[in-house]
């Protein structure tokens, strides 16, 4: 069936799905989101993802209409209709639609949109030579730990990236503290550990990020969380970027700066093998590709 689309209790293909113009994600981006791989028809931490957006609900005090349950069911439902190996899921709850209106409506239904989307095999001359990205202030709101469809200032972010050539944006406080990038979590590796952001309301707690740093022990990198600076990061043994989509990408240029020269580095090489033995190892597949 290809690309299948859940809507408010209605399968349908996902070109046809409609919603109201008058949903409060549309006119207020009063909603939150989740994005799940899929790895050769198998979802990989969808739980921990289902959870998360349990949490960004408690923060929007958006009553869900699903339990976590009916929706992996959803999920897993949508998965064996499509027929796709290769995958992502997209789930998108707001708060529904209703006459427009700054304070909460009190009759509306949240409006419940999942769907799932082929995807790409990263490239692996990416792996082989890593990205570039640029630094930023950030301009987010103050509650980046929930995962919300206000991205306008991730989207600007990212646009400035694409046309100065780069892969990401890198986002920084007014003490050039770097937090993440625009869609992704970013870190920096010197002296055989690694170092990240803490989760703060700054920081978004990223799935992929936590199955990092328990991987990163199993390799032998210690792992520290503390806020460490731009300047830090351009002067690190190895940096890079995590995200659902990207899965660990290496960091070779940030603004006009090299990172070790622009190449890649060992311990990512190591900490990519060691995260897609975990996506084998939790999606009971033989290897991840």
């Amino acid at each position: 069936m290809g690309e299948v689309l859940f809507l408010n209790g209605e399968i349908m293909p996902l070109s046809e799905g409609k919603v109201s113009v008058e949903d409060r994600g549309f006119l207020f981006a009063d909603g939150i989101y989740e994005v799940i791989r899929n790895y050769k028809g198998r979802p990989f931490t969808l739980e921990e993802h289902l959870e998360r957006l349990e949490r960004s609900a408690a923060g929007l005090m958006l009553e869900l209409p699903y339990s976590r349950e009916e929706l992996k069911a959803i999920c897993l439902d949508l998965l064996k209709r499509s027929g796709l190996e290769d995958s992502y899921f997209y789930i998108e709850v707001t708060r529904g639609a209703a006459r427009r209106t700054h304070p909460f409506p009190e009759q509306a239904r949240p409006t419940v949109v999942v769907f799932i989307r082929a995807m790409a095999t990263p490239d692996p001359k990416i792996r082989r030579e890593g990205v570039k990205v640029i630094t930023l202030p950030d301009e987010r709101w103050a509650c980046c730990h929930l995962k919300t469809v206000s991205l306008l200032p991730n989207v600007l972010a990212s646009e400035k990236a694409r046309r100065a050539g780069a892969m990401e944006a890198l986002l920084y406080s007014p003490e050039r503290i770097l937090y993440e990038g625009s869609s992704s979590n970013a870190y920096l590796i010197e002296d055989n550990t690694l170092h990240t952001h803490p989760l703060t309301n700054k920081v978004l707690p990223g799935i992929t990020r936590q199955v990092v740093l328990e991987v990163a022990g199993q390799i032998g990198l210690q792992v520290m969380e503390e806020p460490r600076t731009v300047e830090d990061f351009k002067a690190a043994d190895e940096v890079f970027i995590t995200s659902c989509t990207r899965e660990i990408y290496p960091v070779v240029q940030m603004d006009d700066a090299k990172i070790a020269g622009g190449k890649v580095g060992p311990w990512v090489q190591k900490l990519h093998a060691a995260f897609l033995e975990r996506v084998a190892a939790e999606c009971g597949l033989a290897s991840a590709y």
